[in-house]
């Protein structure tokens, strides 16, 4: 997922400042449903980023700024799995083994857990 859009943000900021629903989908031409949507990814994204600015290899992280499903998460931690680091061991035909992770999200984990490592080693 990229990050929300400079007038998602301004949806979402408008609906922090209190103005209703009715008000923001009137101001920007949309439903209330839609802007309820907006308002909804754009604070998940922005919880997400901070979980993942103390914790770069938190899955929960990783789900709410939307680089892993909630699907993969939760089939992740039901192997105990409990952060990117815990893939230490794992490779992608391990992955994909697995229930309810498909080649794509193997391949996303891949390439995040080497993401990491590398920022790591960037790091010391």
């Amino acid at each position: 997922m990229k990050p929300p859009s400079e007038r998602n943000r301004a949806i979402a900021a408008r609906r922090g400042e209190g103005v209703t629903l009715q008000a923001i989908a009137a101001e920007f031409e949309m439903t209330i449903k839609g802007v309820r949507e907006i308002a909804r990814r754009v604070e998940h994204y922005d919880r997400g980023a901070a979980v993942l600015r103390l914790d770069p290899s938190s899955l929960e992280g990783l789900e709410l700024t939307g680089r892993i499903s909630r699907l993969v998460r939760i089939s992740l931690e039901a192997r105990g799995i409990k952060c990117l680091d815990d893939l230490d061991a794992a490779n992608l035909n391990d992955l994909i083994r697995w229930p309810n992770i498909g080649r794509k999200s193997a391949a996303v984990l891949i390439d995040l857990y080497a993401e990491l490592k590398r920022s790591h080693k960037q790091r010391h």
